[in-house]
């Protein structure tokens, strides 16, 4: 019960295929994580009406009693008392070993499927990153270009002083040290 809980809880293991694996239908595996209180993999969508049923009951026709044993079993009055084997496959020691096997292989490879996925994702980013930086390193080239061709326009503009020309050539350092750091 407890590798059953964990698959249902813990992992990317579909509720069908758990099920499959501890040899049972959905809909037992459903009634243990109720009675279990199980945490739930899924909000729902009709919670509303789960809190408006919660707590309601069939009724049991007059003079009815009935007594429940293993795996909800009606039992006879008798043996009302005795304690009982419990959980999945209670009554099936074997088919017991096979789910608990199936139930560990299962929740070994959820727990690899959880690590890829982490790894892919974590590529990912770090490739996005890295295409961020080389946009944002050409974007500065670009830029810097853009100044030189910018520089050279001015250069042509102010060739007769000397003024102007030493102007030139300081601006032309100031862009090429920029550029050497970008």
């Amino acid at each position: 019960m407890r590798r059953v809980r964990g698959l249902y809880e813990n992992s990317a293991v579909p509720v069908r295929e758990i099920a499959r694996l501890a040899g049972v239908s959905e809909r037992t595996l459903y009634k243990y994580v109720r009675k279990g209180g199980w945490r739930r993999r899924y909000a729902g969508r009709g919670a509303a009406a789960a809190a408006k049923n919660r707590g309601r009951r069939h009724a049991a026709a007059a003079g009815f009693a009935p007594v429940k044993g293993a795996g909800g079993r009606f039992i006879a009055h008798g043996d009302a008392g005795q304690p009982f084997a419990r959980g999945i496959k209670a009554h099936d020691p074997s088919g017991r070993a096979r789910a608990a096997s199936a139930c560990a292989q299962a929740a070994r490879l959820s727990v690899k499927a959880k690590r890829q996925a982490a790894a892919q994702a974590k590529a990912r980013a770090a490739l996005a990153a890295a295409e961020r930086k080389s946009k944002a390193r050409l974007r500065t080239i670009e830029l810097l270009c853009g100044a030189l061709v910018e520089l050279a326009k001015l250069r042509a503009k102010w060739r007769g002083s000397e003024r102007t020309r030493n102007m030139a050539e300081r601006l032309q350092h100031a862009i090429v040290d920029a550029m050497e750091r970008a």
